[in-house]
């Protein structure tokens, strides 16, 4: 009985569990049902491409410009949804503007569908999801129902703004190795070079950006900040140290170790949201770039001139430019443009250049190279080793003109073969040989590039040779010229004159030709006298003038004997003042020779004038000597007797002095004193002073004196020396025995009757290692005082 009250219990329990359970089931399944039946979302974008739905709920639009929405339908509901009624409302317009699709769309549950203008006319309504021309800011409002099968509506709407202006930012990456923000986006570089990127922002819209973004996955940049930048304004530039003021972690600089490319994306935010994006990249390489370009111009089409100056003789003339183009760098470059000024845009083209190597471009590759129109011109050509790795060369000018032929002939004619001697006329003598050289000037402004030159008469000269000679420059034309430069023959000489001519003057013939054909002629002269006959020497004399002495007086000859006069040696008192020492001239033949005082205004003066000087000391004058001889013979005044009795084994000779300077000179005249000889006397005027002071020209007098005295001032100074050593040592030696008697007397006489170990001592310090006691009598006795013996 008691288990069957359990069972009961438990069934009826289980059975209100039961019941209980499908109850609050039921009512959550009828509650759901309510909520989720039918339910419907909206979305609504609005860009600024037809037909293209976005994800911006905001826009700028320019004034006149036009706005495309997208609509965008999804049943959240559990039912599905058939029919549709879409209405819009503008807040340009107080009125619903309303139409029902009718074409049905179904959507299940979790459907959606997006709807542009094209695709609500292909279901059958006129709506149309734009606004055109655009003249002030937009709410543009959508409102949607939709009705299920069962009748269930659900209702769900959707705004966007369309505001009047325009939001949009130019954005710049640039690359370089310092924080100046370099203005080149690409950049070559050596290995492990740090570089420096810089972000610049401009602001190109027409609404201000006041919040920004910057993202850059090489360098590990995300970063956001706030910064107004008005519209119009000046570009923001984000650098290295205005990064780390906003973010210390976050930095632009780069190690290169590879090339690199990288990309930096930038997004603006105006006040009300509106977004703006933009991308700009910097690119890195390992190397160098850099090119090296010639532009010139001339006449010559298949070959490239060297000049960057053409000047014309002749108008409308063909001229030709050239350009070429070096890579100097160590990257390849792959694409050139060049710009000319008949190709203003540029003409690109695309050819390799390694490094080292050339490229020669001519009127063959760019035809705006060939010209008739003078003028000036100038290219430039810009390489790329990428699209942002560049280099330029350039801008290089050149300039053609009309100019002037003009040329100048100057024809020498020379004895020496190695120098062009420009002296006219030239004198020869016939049958000498001589040498032409031609000096050619072109003084116009027009180049030389061809000449020819011709004397046909009498020598047979002709020649042509291709050289080109600037405005301004000029050549001589020599044998060695002709050979060495130009590789023609000798033709310039030797010539020889033809027999019994006087005089030629030849025409030497010479025209220059410029690069477009135009040439000039000129034809000098030079005239060569002729001396015949033709002499026996051909080395001309050079005639050496003599002068001519014009003697004051008329000398008288006196005969002198014969035989070879042995001279004593007196010297000759020369004037007061200082006179020049006359030399004594040995000639073949007795030759007057006159010496005259000239005044400045050219008189003879025979006055002596008195010398303040004191008169020299006296010495032998060989010279001196020998003039008074020769005057002593026929003197009206009294004269000192120069010689002595001649002896025939005896010759004399003379010893010549140094002339001492002299402002007055003595006449005289000389002959040699040899036997038959005469002498001629001089004039009565001049007298001899007897005394005989000796010359100053006396070096060895003088070294003697100096000599003499400065061994007497040594001597008493080696007196004056001894002496104060002498007495000095004498006092030395003086006060030490003194001194050394002082103290043996005191040993020995000390009346200390305990003091003789001292008086040891005292002996001791002394170094005589004496003891008074052991001294004997006799050697006291000699030291002891005449008081006390």
């Amino acid at each position: 009985m008691k288990q069957l009250l359990v069972a009961f219990v438990l069934g009826v329990g289980l059975f209100g569990l039961l019941c209980f359970g499908l109850d609050q089931a039921t009512a959550k399944a009828q509650a759901g049902r309510a909520t989720a039946e039918a339910s419907l979302e909206v979305t609504q974008t609005v860009g600024t491409q037809k037909g293209i739905c976005t994800t911006t709920e905001i826009i700028a639009v320019p004034a006149g410009g036009t706005a495309y929405y997208c609509l965008t339908l999804r049943n959240i509901g559990s039912v599905p949804l058939s029919d549709y009624t879409i209405a819009l409302s503008l807040t340009t317009s107080s009125q619903l503007i309303t139409d029902t699709l009718t074409q049905p769309i179904t959507l299940n549950p979790g459907d959606e569908v997006s709807l542009t203008t094209e695709n609500l006319k292909a279901l059958g309504t006129n709506l149309a999801l734009e606004t055109a021309g655009i003249s002030s800011n937009i709410d543009h409002t959508i409102i949607v129902t939709a009705t299920s099968s069962q009748g269930e509506v659900a209702v769900a709407e959707s705004t966007v703004q369309v505001k009047l202006g325009t939001v949009q930012a130019k954005v710049t990456k640039t690359v370089g190795i310092d924080n100046s923000c370099a203005p080149t986006t690409g950049l070559a570089v050596k290995l492990e070079q740090w570089v420096i990127y810089c972000v610049t922002i401009q602001n190109t819209g027409s609404m201000a950006l006041v919040n920004h973004q910057l993202r850059d996955p090489a360098l590990n940049v995300d970063v956001e900040f706030g910064q107004a930048i008005p519209p119009s304004s000046q570009p923001y530039q984000v650098t290295d140290p205005i990064l780390r003021s906003i973010d210390a972690s976050q930095s632009l600089q780069h190690l290169t170790t590879q090339d690199i490319t990288n990309t930096v994306t930038y997004t603006g935010f105006t006040e009300d949201g509106i977004v703006t994006t933009a991308q700009a990249q910097a690119v890195v390489v390992v190397g160098s770039i850099s090119t090296a370009m010639t532009y010139t111009v001339g006449l010559d089409p298949n070959t490239c001139a060297t000049t960057t100056n053409l000047a014309l003789t002749v108008a409308n003339t063909p001229f030709y430019y050239c350009i070429v183009l070096k890579n100097t760098g160590t990257l390849p470059l792959y694409q050139h443009t060049v710009t000319l000024p008949e190709v203003s845009q540029g003409q690109i083209i695309t050819q390799t250049l390694l490094p080292g190597q050339v490229l020669t471009w001519t009127h063959t590759t760019i035809p705006q190279l060939q010209q008739t129109s003078i003028g000036t011109r100038q290219a430039t050509v810009i390489s790329r080793n990428r699209p942002a790795i560049t280099t330029q060369a350039g801008p290089q000018q050149t300039q053609v003109t009309i100019g002037t032929l003009a040329l100048s002939v100057i024809k020498y004619a020379t004895k020496d073969p190695k120098q062009c001697v420009t002296q006219s006329p030239l004198t020869i003598f016939a049958n000498e040989p001589f040498y032409y050289c031609v000096v050619l000037i072109n003084n116009g402004s027009v180049p030389h590039v061809h000449y020819t030159f011709s004397e046909p008469t009498p020598f047979g000269i002709n020649g042509a040779f291709d050289y080109r000679l600037e405005p301004g420059q000029r050549i001589t034309l020599t044998n060695n010229f002709l050979t060495s430069t130009l590789g023609l023959s000798a033709m310039l000489g030797p010539f020889y004159t033809p027999s019994n001519v006087t005089s030629m003057n030849y025409p030497f013939t010479v025209v220059a030709y410029t690069a477009n054909g135009a040439s000039i002629q000129q034809a000098p002269f030079f005239l060569i006298s002729v001396i015949q006959p033709t002499p026996t020497s051909t080395t001309a004399p050079t005639p050496v003038p003599t002068a001519t002495p014009t003697p004051s007086f008329t000398p008288t000859e006196t005969p002198i004997p014969s035989l070879t006069p042995t001279l004593t040696p007196v010297a000759l008192s020369v004037l007061q003042t200082p006179a020049t020492s006359l030399a004594l001239n040995e000639v073949a033949t007795p030759t007057a020779q006159t010496m005259t005082d000239a005044t400045p205004n050219g008189a003879v003066d025979n006055a002596q004038p008195t010398s303040p000087l004191p008169p020299p000391v006296p010495t032998e004058d060989f010279t001196a000597t020998a003039i008074a001889v020769a005057a002593a013979a026929n003197a009206t005044q009294t004269a000192i007797a120069l010689a002595q009795p001649p002896t025939p084994s005896e010759t004399w000779t003379p010893v010549p002095t140094e002339p001492v300077p002299t402002a007055t000179v003595i006449t005289a005249t000389v002959v040699t004193a040899t036997p038959d000889s005469a002498v001629i006397a001089p004039p009565p005027y001049s007298t001899l002073p007897t005394t005989t002071p000796a010359p100053v020209n006396d070096y060895l007098g003088v070294a003697a004196q100096v000599f003499e005295i400065s061994a007497a001032t040594l001597g008493w100074l080696w007196f004056l020396i001894g002496s104060i050593i002498f007495f000095a040592a004498a006092g030395m030696f003086a006060g030490l025995g003194i001194r050394y008697r002082d103290r043996h007397r005191y040993a020995m006489y000390d009346m200390d009757e305990e003091g003789g170990e001292e008086d040891d001592l005292l002996l001791m310090d002394d170094d005589l290692m004496l003891q008074p006691e052991e001294e004997d009598d006799d050697w006291t006795d000699d030291y002891w005082p005449e008081s006390l013996r």
